[in-house]
């Protein structure tokens, strides 16, 4: 570490160019390939309706409520529509039908049934039907029906600020085959994302290394921090200490492997949540493999709990949750490995 950081020192070129345009490739890259793949799926872009849609609608019927509301599509392939549901104290055991159909057209496109309980872990929940081909510009209406006769405990929409995002599952063979049309929908899509202010800060956690870097080094230069500083740090028992914890992180495949984590916390999409089971399975092979002992899940555990503050601060919730989830399971997984390598001493004793 202490050499590596008086290689970059010495070096102008490396310390002032190359660093810093792989720390924003990094940065440029990363926020591109989360901000294509955090939406419901990688061939889906989406618009918010945020303002143009007369929801919720409410009628009460005996034995049912009724919500209706209608969009005007914004794109072609038409497929989803998510609705922002009141947050709720616990589950609601509800039925909802859910139904859309174009406007004047005689019969519903497609009707549904969910149960709310549902609703109370997606608030903003996706409800699919056959996908519109010719949906652009089209006005579209929808309604929800409540089969709760209880008007206390019913399903509910958020009515100060209702949110309401269609959907455009577009097909994956028209995407590959025309590049121009490609480029057409990343843009549109990376133009959705940059709208939202959760995005918007996940990408700037993203670029967190290169601002830190560029503030360290100016730092150096203008001999706020001086070399003596660094050299106390560096030799400091806390430093020392840290190193050694991370010096299973030495090995490529680990280090690899925590990179990975990363990506998956920072991600919103749900298809990641099989990624992080796979990554769990690895966890279990590496800790087999290279005799890792159970301090590295511990520590990994106290890295991602003093995560906590800045993701607080950039008020990304789904991120926040990811994070907890990893937090518990290294928790877990230190604890049994610690466990198993009690048990294994006390044996051979």
């Amino acid at each position: 570490m202490i050499n590596l950081l008086k290689t970059i020192s010495d070096n102008v070129l490396l310390k002032w160019l190359i660093i810093p345009l792989l720390l924003i490739l990094s940065w440029f890259s990363l926020s591109i390939a989360y901000l294509t793949t955090s939406d419901f799926s990688s061939s889906v872009i989406s618009y918010n309706h945020r303002g143009e849609t007369q929801i919720p609608q409410e009628q009460t019927k005996i034995g049912s409520t009724e919500w209706s509301g209608q969009f005007k599509a914004k794109d072609n392939y038409l497929g989803i529509v998510s609705i922002d549901f009141a947050h709720t104290q616990k589950p609601i055991f509800d039925q909802i039908s859910f139904m859309i159909k174009e406007k004047g057209a005689n019969q519903w496109h497609e009707v549904n049934a969910y149960d709310a309980r549902q609703f109370y872990f997606l608030s903003q929940f996706p409800f699919g039907f056959k996908v519109i081909e010719d949906s652009k510009d089209k006005i579209y209406e929808f309604k929800f029906v409540s089969q709760s006769g209880n008007q206390q405990y019913k399903s509910s929409f958020d009515k100060l600020n209702p949110i309401v995002i269609s959907k455009y599952q577009y097909p994956k063979k028209l995407l590959i085959s025309d590049p121009l049309f490609l480029s057409t929908f990343l843009y549109k899509k990376i133009v959705y994302s940059l709208s939202i202010e959760e995005y918007q800060n996940v990408i700037l956690l993203f670029a967190l290394p290169f601002i830190l870097y560029m503030n360290l080094i100016s730092l150096i230069e203008l001999r706020v921090i001086k070399k003596k500083h660094i050299d106390l740090f560096l030799n400091s028992s806390a430093t020392i200490f840290v190193r050694k914890q991370l010096k299973f992180a030495d090995n490529p495949f680990v280090f690899l492997w925590i990179i990975f984590v990363f990506v998956n916390i920072l991600s919103l999409n749900q298809a990641y949540d099989i990624l992080s089971m796979l990554l769990l399975i690895l966890w279990i092979v590496l800790i087999l493999k290279l005799k890792i002992k159970h301090q590295a899940s511990f520590f990994m555990a106290v890295i991602l709990i003093s995560f906590f503050p800045i993701l607080y601060i950039l008020n990304s919730e789904s991120v926040l949750k990811k994070n907890s989830d990893w937090i518990f399971y290294f928790l877990l997984f230190g604890t049994i490995h610690a466990l198993i390598e009690l048990r294994f001493k006390n044996e051979k004793k």
